[in-house]
């Protein structure tokens, strides 16, 4: 699975491509982390929390 920035002239870029199911996003209050919960597809490993500059 795939993150994409879409910033306001459109343009897209890829922030990250190795999620394996995404489940929850959010950005810190001065807009430089965001903060992505990643869930594995298998039941036996737990998810992670990654953060991910974005400066």
């Amino acid at each position: 699975m795939q993150l994409d920035r879409r910033v306001p002239d459109k343009s897209v870029t890829v922030i990250a491509n190795d999620f394996e199911d995404t489940r929850g996003v959010a950005i810190d209050p001065v807009h430089h982390l965001l903060y992505v919960i990643d869930r594995p597809k298998s039941a036996d490993s737990a998810s992670t929390l990654r953060t991910i500059s974005l400066n």
